[in-house]
């Protein structure tokens, strides 16, 4: 490069690259698709500012420079600056950590570190300004072609990173409102009634401070009350989350009647659960008439009923109004194939899971049966045999009552083949077996309820919420934290955390997750 007499050139500070494509969301500088800023130690901007001059000498040198500069970077450290503009949630109040955390995983796999990530606003997107630090050239291409294909879990769902800028159809919400108070009636399901139009001001209404716009509004019969099926697209991503949550905290009233707002599905009425559950529309079973409640040789077992499967009529259990999947693991690996121990093993697990149960007054449990899947779990390393198995409950009983309960069971034995077998653990699972770790379109972290009229829901415990129980309500838990500290004064720690258990507002059962706190403060009350 040709500079004036005296002046000496370096061009080895640091190289920064923009990468990042313009769109809707944080941008690079305007023009430029890789921008490189390099620094020029010794040469003073005011006394030779013709370096600006894209028409100098001066200039043209620096540029020809640079070029060559670039393809020498093979052995230079250079700092990598990417913008990525993905869809995701605003970041926590703590600058976003376990989304940088997610970041950094995301580019361990192409080498150099992270210095920092930045959370900038990308209108209407949030930007992630990531600051790497690569050891190679031509390693942050490969980075970027992985990370423009890439996805980050947030909120139990799958939010697609960006280059390109924010696409407003990603940020719709889906969800189920369950509304008590007003009958459902039949000119709900009609968009061009009053009643139907009133409902989707109503909603609208309500969640009106939040912005966004309803999208889809469809109204349905269930168990007698009204289930509102959204579709709520938000001009804020963050904000959609929250509506769920708010929805639990506030009444709708329409005509003077004023209804409760659930995320939990209506249950069903006595009278609907002795009779054959409804068939959903699409399904095609087997074309055989394997039952006739009219005749003896082909009647069903005692709670059973012979229901249509969509073609032929197969023996389906009524009677309950639950049901929840437990696992159960045996200490003892045994058979792969179930049917050896089925007839041998089934009768125990029915007589211990409906004696722990059925303890009092009332008999929930109307009927265990196993789900004919067995695998296998490891526990510190070793193996065990796990069985699923079928609880039919005939309420539907809180979190912590069934989890006790089932717990209860651990330590008891199963006799087979001259040997005692005993109960290793015994939990639920969070999730339906009819499809892949989903429960009522979501994948739970509480526990998965199936009613007799065919609607999965997760259920929430230990002061979780959300559709899919993966938000922690941390307002809630400081709530019982701080009320048990005030009250619980007993000596006996153990009589503390279960003091700690409580029915929430919402009628679920809460339990204290956290027994050690709670000791330290009620010891220091004392």
């Amino acid at each position: 490069m040709m500079v004036p007499a005296g002046m000496s050139l370096a061009l080895s500070v640091l190289v920064c690259l923009f990468a990042g494509i313009p769109g809707q969301g944080f941008a690079p500088p305007e023009g430029a698709r890789r921008d490189f800023t390099v620094f020029i130690v010794g040469l003073d901007y005011e006394t030779n500012s013709q370096i600006s001059d894209d028409t100098s000498q001066m200039y043209n040198d620096a540029k020809a420079a640079v070029s060559d500069r670039e393809r020498m970077l093979n052995d230079t450290i250079m700092q990598v600056v990417m913008t990525i503009v993905w869809y995701i949630h605003r970041p926590n109040d703590n600058g976003g950590g376990d989304y940088e955390n997610q970041i950094v995983k995301l580019l361990e796999p192409y080498g150099g570190f992270i210095d920092r990530v930045d959370f900038k606003n990308g209108s209407p997107c949030v930007a992630a300004v990531v600051y790497w630090v690569d050891v190679q050239d031509g390693v942050y291409r490969s980075a970027l072609e992985g990370v423009s294909e890439a996805t980050l879990m947030v909120w139990d769902k799958p939010w697609r990173l960006s280059l390109e800028g924010c696409n407003p159809n990603l940020h719709v919400l889906t969800f189920n409102l369950y509304l008590r108070g007003k009958p459902w009636m039949d000119e709900m399901a009609n968009h061009s009634s009053s009643v139907y139009m009133q409902m989707e001001r109503l909603i609208q209404s309500e969640f009106s401070e939040l912005g966004g716009r309803i999208r889809t509004l469809e109204l349905t019969d269930n168990n007698g009350c009204i289930r509102a099926f959204v579709d709520w697209e938000a001009d804020n991503p963050g904000e959609i989350f929250m509506l769920t949550s708010r929805a639990k905290d506030r009444g709708l009233m329409l005509d003077n009647q004023k209804m409760t707002v659930s995320t939990r599905p209506c249950p069903p009425s006595d009278a609907d659960v002795n009779q054959c559950p409804p068939v959903p529309p699409g399904t095609s079973g087997i074309c055989i008439h394997g039952c006739d409640d009219n005749n003896p040789e082909m009647a069903c077992d005692e709670g059973y009923k012979c229901c249509s499967n969509g073609c032929g009529k197969v023996c389906v259990r009524v009677g309950y109004k639950v049901r929840v999947t437990a696992s159960v693991v045996a200490s003892t690996i045994l058979p792969t194939s179930i049917a050896p121990m089925e007839g041998m093993v089934e009768p125990y697990i029915n007589n211990m899971v409906t004696q722990y149960f059925n303890n009092g007054s009332a008999s929930p449990v109307v009927g265990v049966e196993f789900s004919f899947t067995m695998d296998y779990k490891t526990i510190a390393g070793r193996d065990y045999s796990r069985m699923n198995v079928n609880i039919y409950l005939a309420e539907d009983l809180d979190n912590a009552v069934l989890t006790q309960g089932l717990h209860m069971i651990e330590g008891l034995t199963l006799p087979f083949d001259m040997e005692q077998i005993r109960i290793a653990q015994a939990e639920f699972l969070p999730y339906s077996l009819l499809e892949m770790r989903s429960c009522g379109g979501v994948e739970c972290h509480g526990i998965c309820k199936h009613q007799i009229t065919g609607e999965d829901y997760c259920s929430c415990g230990a002061g979780r919420m959300g559709p899919a129980c993966s938000e922690f309500d941390k307002e809630k838990k400081k709530n019982i934290v701080n009320n048990n500290t005030n009250n619980n004064n007993d000596d006996n720690d153990d009589a503390n955390d279960d003091n700690d258990d409580h029915h929430d507002d919402d009628g679920e059962y809460v339990y204290d997750t956290d027994d050690d706190d709670d000791d330290n403060n009620n010891n220091n009350n004392k």
